[in-house]
């Protein structure tokens, strides 16, 4: 009994139901949930290639940046043992989209 907290999580096209019980989810992205309430995100996750079972997101997914930081990140490793904050907000599920630094272009003339 109690409540389940789920954070960070992508709960999508599960064929046996996406959730049940009493479950408080932040940051998450899921059917059912409400959108904009704790963070949480309704949109298609984007992952790179279910047919392929690569459940990690495209660089384009609405997964990106959405997480919640929590202290063990800054060494943590994603489910692809790369860091887990690639940037300084992790990404919504196992994998963390492994993008470049930003940086600062400057032109002179």
């Amino acid at each position: 009994s109690g409540t389940v907290a789920v954070y960070n999580t992508v709960l999508w096209s599960n064929p046996f139901g996406d959730y049940t019980g009493t479950i408080t989810f932040s940051n998450c992205c899921a059917t059912g949930l409400t959108a904009g309430v704790q963070g949480n995100i309704t949109n298609d996750p984007l992952f790179s290639s279910v047919i392929s079972n690569d459940y990690s997101i495209a660089k384009t997914s609405p997964c990106i940046d959405k997480g919640i930081k929590f202290s063990w990140m800054v060494d943590g490793l994603d489910l692809a043992r790369n860091p887990r904050l690639n940037l300084h907000v992790p990404d919504l599920g196992a994998y963390e989209v492994q993008q470049p630094p930003r940086a600062t272009v400057l032109i002179f003339r």
